[in-house]
């Protein structure tokens, strides 16, 4: 709305124009002058007279008239120091860049303000919108201010694990001092009583209560009670298979350990069971796991059941596990005597793919799941 007057041609000359915002005359030329009242689209008419009315000819033209873009912000809550990036809102009309110390992000993604230690105090920050759509470009700019307060870096000592039978009272410490501890078992002094049922107790340290920034901290205190240790092996076997009777190379196993504390399943990573499967393989840390014997020999599995802090450890053993080595015939006699008429390769794992070919190539037996059965047929 604030351009100069625009102005107007059409051919063959010598016409008139005519419509909202049009002046002018033939000899000087016409103009249009766009104005608040004229903001939106706007129809101009090119008219060129003819000897008859007949012979008269007229086009349209369409322009559009652009109103000035006015930039409003919202003043922006308090927001405490350290306490993370918070979303900038409140900035009218949509699409504009907010900007100052501590904004950060983009039209597309979103601005946000990261309130720092190093900005604490009032901060003005500004909102500008261009509309560039026309007019050559229309920028206006509003200002909001935000204020960071300053919170104190609450440090707690680490969610701790009670081993079982552990329960003297213990003072609770935190920096900064002269914070309020809450929660069950808390006494004068700041002194903690775990409590005589296993289980897991919140406590909250609050520093700055009652402020506009106060800083509230959280530790989990985790008792347990007797723990019932057990483990178990089970054999990873295929249906039906021959190989089974005796675990041999390959082998697999499946191990596990239900642990309970007072007749309930314990916490899922209160516990944490290392496997040794005595092979020489990397201990495996997990509640269950199967393993796979590539070798033969006598070995012991043994399970060490610890708490994540390390403070409590137990380990178990299991009966020693005997593999025999594999072994594949390289010799049988087919003559029906009863005596080493099939060919019985001994192999672990699941039944094997067997196919045999004679010395020029020829395919004379397949089976896809072998269950020592040949007897020579098709030699």
């Amino acid at each position: 709305v604030s351009s100069p007057p625009l102005p107007l041609s059409g051919l063959p000359s010598g016409g008139i124009w005519t419509g909202p915002g049009v002046s002018g005359s033939v000899a000087t030329g016409f103009v249009f002058t766009p104005s608040m009242a004229l903001a939106g689209t706007q129809v101009l008419t090119y008219t060129v007279p003819g000897a008859t009315a007949a012979c008269t000819a007229s086009a349209r033209l369409t322009i559009t008239v652009a109103s000035p873009v006015v930039a409003t912000a919202a003043a922006q809550a308090a927001v405490c120091a350290g306490s993370g990036p918070v979303a900038l809102t409140g900035g009218s009309p949509a699409g504009g860049v907010w900007s100052g110390p501590g904004v950060s992000g983009s039209v597309a993604a979103g601005f946000v303000f990261t309130p720092t230690l190093a900005l604490v105090g009032p901060q003005q920050l500004a909102y500008t919108v261009t509309n560039t759509a026309t007019c050559g470009g229309s920028t206006s700019r509003a200002t909001a201010t935000i204020t960071v307060l300053n919170a104190p870096t609450v440090l707690l000592p680490a969610d701790t694990v009670l081993c079982p039978g552990r329960g003297q009272a213990f003072r609770l410490r935190a920096t900064p001092a002269g914070g309020v501890w809450s929660g069950v078992g808390i006494s004068a002094g700041n002194l903690f009583t775990p409590p005589a049922l296993p289980g897991t107790t919140v406590l909250t340290y609050t520093v700055n209560a009652g402020t506009a920034c106060p800083v509230v901290a959280t530790r989990r205190i985790m008792t347990l009670g007797d723990v019932n240790y057990s483990i178990f092996r089970t054999e990873v076997l295929c249906p039906n298979s021959l190989f089974n009777a005796t675990p041999t190379v390959p082998h697999t196993v499946r191990v596990s350990s239900p642990l309970r504390s007072a007749g309930r399943p314990l916490p899922a990573g209160s516990v944490v069971i290392t496997w040794d499967f005595g092979d020489g393989s990397p201990p495996v840390k997990d509640s269950a796991t199967t393993h796979t014997y590539t070798k033969a020999g006598t070995f012991r599995i043994k399970a060490t059941i610890s708490l994540p802090n390390g403070a409590c450890q137990d380990s178990l053993s299991l009966s020693p596990l005997t593999i025999e080595p594999a072994f594949v015939p390289n010799v049988f006699t087919p003559n029906a005597d009863g005596q080493n008429d099939l060919f019985t390769p001994r192999l672990g794992g699941c039944p094997p793919r067997l196919q045999v070919f004679s010395r020029w190539g020829q395919l004379v037996y397949e089976h896809p799941t072998y269950q020592n059965s040949w007897d020579g047929t098709g030699l």
